[in-house]
């Protein structure tokens, strides 16, 4: 017998075994995955504070887990499951500005026009000539939230505003700061953004999210008013007092939170969105790519895209929330995963991003963090020290980061009382042991000058507060 017809065999044996092994070994971390993610799901759920929770995780775009915890109705009779539909509330925004691009694509939209040009009976035509639809993509238009207010009102009444209610609130409204000069996270420049997308179109919102990311990507995401009705969709309730309690759903909501899907259905988004199957990869880069002050301050939000850094790896994606985080989408492009999250329980502890860092820290093999001893020491930290401001609905207070000379370490401070530690990292990073997986930022010149310092909570930009005086 000729020497190769024993070696090849030989050779497809030793192949083959080896594929074996490496295949149990892949199935045996799996499965050690699902058991952890099972139980960190099944902790929030028996702690009472969450009434059903969905996750998913895809890496190189295999489904390695997804499971649906607790209940979607009141009287616990309709498990959630995998096919059960979670609002996404602001992770819309993302999908909305990827329509956006795919317009600009298109030719028929820019993003440096203004709203004077795009919706030409805006109340406020001399705030209508400022905004660029750029600012309102990226939280830098100053238009105050519409959420503080028109919420209020519909809460009240239950009566959903028309687009004349909107507009009086705008027309009364001046600008919280002129439009590229801060950061304010805001609902309004997205709700006009759908707004605009149906008036150049001609077309309803859910039409053009179909005909741009639904149907190139094969993917199911539907607003709140066309889902509602899905006995697949989840009730979504409210932590109070008297316990978890049912809330009616907002079916008006579009552009800045109205989108509906299963978690699945939406960790297949960033892959395809990323590898310009959807939009191309110029625009994915444009709308990734963090925006800049107009005094040159950076700030860790895209156009409808957060950014953000965990466990040393690069994350985009998206969060949304009402009182609390009710979703969290996360793409790590260098490592091709996607881990989503949703909770149906509002003003709750145990919300999304909380999960998300547990399930997050399981997938990535890593712990939760302690940089206490790998501070820098010696470092002149008096720049540092100073009030900072974010303008804001939610958020429109100031901190102040105080040198405590007996320890020489700055401490962040809400107010008087309430102070908490910074261990300096370097480069203007610092870490807060009562918020292992958060980190803040200093924004620095080359000259040395502290102008504000960027928030991030478990991995993702939340805001930014600029240095006062």
């Amino acid at each position: 017998m000729e020497p190769n017809r024993i070696f090849i065999p030989l050779l497809l044996t030793l192949i083959l075994g080896a594929c074996s092994k490496q295949k149990e070994r892949a199935n045996t971390s799996y499965a050690h995955i699902e058991q952890r993610i099972d139980s960190v799901a099944k902790d929030f759920i028996d702690g009472g504070k969450v009434k059903g929770l969905s996750i998913a995780v895809l890496s190189n775009g295999k489904t390695i887990y997804n499971k649906g915890f607790g209940f979607m109705d009141s009287s616990e009779v309709k498990p959630v499951t995998n096919q059960s539909v979670f609002l996404m509330a602001s992770i819309s925004k993302l999908i909305g500005s990827v329509v956006v691009m795919k317009l600009v694509e298109e030719g028929r939209l820019k993003l440096d026009q203004t709203l004077y040009e795009l919706l030409p009976d805006f109340p406020n035509e001399k705030q209508a000539k400022k905004i660029s639809l750029r600012s309102m993509l990226s939280h830098t238009s100053g238009l105050q939230d519409y959420a503080s207010e028109i919420d209020t009102l519909f809460i009240k009444t239950g009566i959903a505003p028309s687009k004349e209610d909107f507009y009086n609130f705008f027309r009364e409204r001046d600008l919280l700061f002129e439009p590229g000069e801060d950061y304010s996270y805001c609902n309004s420049g997205f709700l006009l953004m759908s707004m605009i997308i149906e008036r150049i179109t001609g077309n309803s919102y859910q039409s053009e999210i179909d005909r741009v990311v639904n149907l190139p990507a094969g993917l199911n995401l539907k607003l709140i008013a066309e889902t509602v009705d899905n006995p697949n969709t989840s009730t979504y309730f409210e932590l109070t007092n008297a316990g978890l309690e049912p809330r009616p759903h907002w079916t008006w909501i579009k552009g800045d939170g109205g989108l509906t899907t299963t978690s699945l259905d939406l960790a297949h988004f960033p892959s395809k969105w990323n590898s310009g199957s959807i939009i191309s990869h110029e625009s994915v880069k444009e709308m990734i790519k963090p925006t800049i002050l107009n005094d040159g301050v950076e700030t860790g939000y895209g156009l409808g895209v957060r950014s953000g850094i965990f466990a040393g790896l690069k994350m985009i994606g998206h969060t949304g929330g009402n009182k609390s985080l009710l979703s969290k989408m996360v793409y790590f492009p260098e490592k091709d995963i996607t881990i989503v999250v949703f909770v149906n329980t509002d003003n709750t502890s145990s919300n999304a991003r909380s999960v998300f860092g547990e399930v997050a820290l399981t997938i990535l093999d890593e712990e939760v963090p302690d940089y206490s001893e790998d501070e820098i020491i010696g470092e002149h930290l008096k720049i540092y020290e100073g009030v900072y401001d974010y303008k804001g609905y939610k958020f429109d207070t100031n901190i102040s980061i105080m040198l405590n000379p007996e320890d020489s370490h700055l401490y962040y401070c809400s107010s008087e009382t309430e102070c908490e530690k910074m261990y300096n990292l370097g480069n203007g990073e610092f870490w807060i042991e009562k918020w292992p997986l958060d980190k803040i930022v200093f924004d620095i010149t080359d000259t040395g000058v502290v102008r504000a310092l960027r928030e991030y909570y478990i991995g993702y930009y939340v805001m930014l507060r600029k240095k006062k005086g």
